[in-house]
């Protein structure tokens, strides 16, 4: 049995502003909204490469709790110092500059709207996860 993500989930505490953080800032788009008992609920959004984040409306019945079990969203990006610039440029704040990991990538760090912590990342040639995609094809 194979495994790969289906979506991540988050709860926001404002939705207009992680919506435009999210579509505008980093190029996702918004897909559709579900609703619940007549209410707003959830909105999904898909990135380029065709993953899925849910972003759950703040104080819904059956919302997750906001910061429960989260460390971090990794996004990975070609070119790293291009992402950074454009990102900075755009007025968000780069919280951890530039850097090369334990682990041969390339990263750097940002937050969204509700403070959760976004790294990102891009792959070396060498490092063991582009190795790991190699061994797969």
């Amino acid at each position: 049995m194979k495994y790969r993500i289906g979506h991540l989930a988050y709860a926001t505490t404002d939705m207009e502003k992680t919506l435009s953080f999210y579509t505008k800032l980093l190029g996702f788009r918004h897909f559709h909204s579900i609703p619940r008992d007549g209410k707003p609920w959830i909105e999904y959004l898909v990135t380029p490469d065709g993953r899925f984040v849910e972003l759950f409306y703040p104080e819904q019945k059956g919302t997750p709790e906001l910061g429960k079990s989260y460390m971090h969203l990794c996004l990975e990006v070609e070119d790293l110092a291009a992402a950074v610039e454009e990102l900075r440029a755009q007025g968000v704040e780069i919280t951890s500059e530039m850097r090369t990991g334990k682990d041969g990538t390339s990263q750097a760090w940002i937050k969204d709207p509700d403070g959760r912590a976004i790294e990102l990342m891009h792959l070396s040639d060498t490092c063991a996860q582009t190795q790991a995609r190699n061994a797969l094809k």
